[in-house]
């Protein structure tokens, strides 16, 4: 998913597919690029390739959850000013 340059990659991981079409949605509609994960597993197999700049992440996933998976992460913050 190439980064748009008006807009922001964000991942959506969410277990709840009533939920993640509601966030999904509500991204697009700001015009932001949206890419949906059901499972942390999933979200970690792409999120390299993907290179999201931000991670919306469902605290209470089966199998592995956010908190665990946050871990493998190593965060970037950055702040910019336009």
């Amino acid at each position: 998913m190439p980064q748009s340059s008006e807009g922001l990659i964000i991942a959506v991981v969410e277990d709840d597919p009533r939920i993640g079409e509601l966030i999904h949605e509500e991204i697009c509609d700001e015009g932001h690029c949206c890419r949906g994960f059901s499972t942390a597993e999933a979200f970690l197999n792409d999120v390299e390739q993907l290179n999201p700049d931000l991670v919306l992440m469902d605290l209470m996933l089966p199998g592995m959850d956010g908190l665990t998976d946050h871990g493998k992460q190593q965060p970037r913050i950055s702040v910019s000013r336009t």
